[in-house]
């Protein structure tokens, strides 16, 4: 489902800087100025010396501040962490029931076998896709680790950062893999070749799938945008483009949200979302100088960074979804609903 919003981008990575303008309405009931948020600025700090080496990473850790930040403070790390660590035990002894121990990818089969089958390790309720407000645009919790946990249900945001959180807990390796449209998690199997783990209908996916159906090109593959597993410090980094949603789904566009954006490049310099963004950013800024003083001088500087970073985009394989494409997504999401609805 292609919605013209940068919503559709973070969550779902389905994002153009062709079709962001839509969002410049939301000038009408924010304003540019920066808000004085003590949640958002302590969960940036905090982002900030995590990426910095002043504090140990932990995605873990960084998704929780990430969405703390955006309910207020309201949320317990306490039980957060509390509920993590109680899935974990169970699924180390999951493994030792079934023996499974001698195997290297045993427990990551406990985390698949844990979120997809009805067992009394989930209270016989699995974790699915939600495809009410799949993007959080009428409730921005919608897209949140911390609402999955609670309901079970969410989206190829939360779920892949779910898993990751389960695996980072177990001390294994899983990987957030971006792709149009989609993010998914990337492991080692027992031979050693990388497994492709879509978790929006909780089946492996071959590259040759991915490439096709996605519609990436050589060039992006060859960049890394895409299809390429993230270290644990381009993840936390990714955190930060969540919490500079988070803060501009709030109180609109500011420097808060290009301040997120610049350390994320910083720390993971071919994130085309960071990229997107800061181009999403400069036309904002540029549409409203434009409107109250025509072709001034900041208008054409504004350009003139829009344009650097579109030509950096299309340097990486950067390129917009044809139509075509994305009415087969919108099939096929409609036809995993239905598939849902009937099970």
């Amino acid at each position: 489902m292609q919605k013209d919003s940068y919503l559709q981008f973070v969550h779902c990575n389905r994002y153009s800087i062709y079709t962001i303008l839509i969002s410049l309405f939301l000038f009408q009931a924010h304003s540019l100025t920066a808000q004085q948020d003590e949640h958002f600025k302590s969960t940036f700090l905090e982002l900030e010396t995590m990426l910095h080496d002043s504090t140990k990473l932990s995605f873990k850790r960084a998704v929780f501040i990430t969405e703390n930040a955006y309910l207020g403070g309201s949320l317990s790390y306490a039980a957060y962490n509390n509920e993590i660590k109680l899935i974990a035990q169970k699924l180390i002894a999951f493994v030792k029931e079934r023996g499974l121990q001698q195997y290297k990818t045993a427990l990551h089969f406990a985390i698949f076998h844990f979120m997809t089958q009805a067992d009394i390790l989930n209270g016989g309720k699995p974790y699915s896709y939600d495809f009410n407000d799949i993007f959080g645009e009428n409730d921005f919790k919608q897209t949140f680790v911390t609402k999955l946990m609670k309901t079970h249900q969410g989206n190829c945001h939360s779920l892949p950062m779910f898993y990751k959180i389960l695996a980072e807990e177990l001390k294994i390796e899983a990987f957030l893999a971006l792709a149009p449209q989609h993010m998914y998690i990337k492991h080692v199997d027992e031979e050693g070749n990388w497994v492709n783990l879509e978790l929006t209908n909780w089946h492996p996916s071959s590259d040759a799938w991915i490439i096709s159906s996605s519609g990436i090109n050589t060039e992006a593959i060859k960049s890394g945008i895409y299809m390429e597993p993230l270290n644990l410090q381009q993840s936390v980094a990714f955190c930060l483009l969540d919490l500079a949603y988070a803060h501009q789904h709030k109180y609109g566009y500011d420097g808060f949200y290009l301040k997120c954006t610049q350390l994320a490049l910083k720390h993971f310099p071919k994130s085309i979302n960071a990229i997107l963004m800061q181009a999403n950013y400069f036309i904002v800024l540029g549409e409203r100088e434009y409107k109250a003083n025509g072709l001034s001088p900041l208008a054409k500087e504004l350009e003139q960074k829009i344009q650097a970073l579109e030509k950096l985009a299309a340097q990486l394989g950067f390129k917009k979804a044809p139509n075509e494409l994305v009415q087969q997504w919108e099939l096929e999401m409609e036809k995993e609903k239905q598939k849902q609805i009937k099970q």
